[in-house]
Order: structure tokens, then sequence, then C-alpha cells
């Protein structure tokens, strides 16, 4: 079998190994890039959506179920209808 030219070989002598230390290098420093990193911030529960108020400014709103607010900590009434407390002004 012939061997390739003088120049060839030079040329793979000197880049196949800076290629090979370069992708070493980026495995190693990248990978452990991302192991280090905490892991995000767990999704905010419910859905949200924008709604557009009586002056024409646009609001988000985020929707959450009531079992979800009870695990938030909010206090919701029995009935959805039902105001909280009266409170009577009367001297």
């Amino acid at each position: 079998m012939k061997l390739p030219r003088k120049g060839i070989l030079i040329r793979l002598a000197i880049y196949l190994p800076i290629i090979g230390a370069l992708v070493i290098w980026r495995a190693c420093y990248f990978d452990r890039e991302e192991i280090v990193e905490p892991a995000s911030a767990p999704a905010e529960p419910g859905r949200e959506r924008t709604i557009a108020g009586p002056d024409g400014q646009e609001f988000k709103v985020i929707e959450i179920t009531p079992d979800e607010a009870k695990a938030m900590g909010v206090e919701m009434p029995e009935k959805p209808g039902e105001p909280a407390e009266q409170r009577s002004n009367d001297p």
C-alpha cells in the first residue's frame, strides 16, 4: 500500500490532535457545566391568558383550580358566589 504524499501526512499530524483536543475539552467542559447548574424552578401551576380591560389595557391572568389554590395556602369560600364576610356599618 502506498502512503499519501508528505504534505497530507503533515497536515493530518497537525490537525487531528488539535481537533481531538478541542472535542475532548468541549465534552468535558460543557458536560460539567450542565451537571453543576441547579434544576430550573418548576412551572407555575395554572393556565395563563391575557384579558383586555375596559380601557383597552391588557392584563395577564393565571387561572388555577381550587385544589391548586388550597395547595398555595389561599382560603377559598365554600360556594363560589358567596361573599367573604358581611361587615355591618350600623352605629
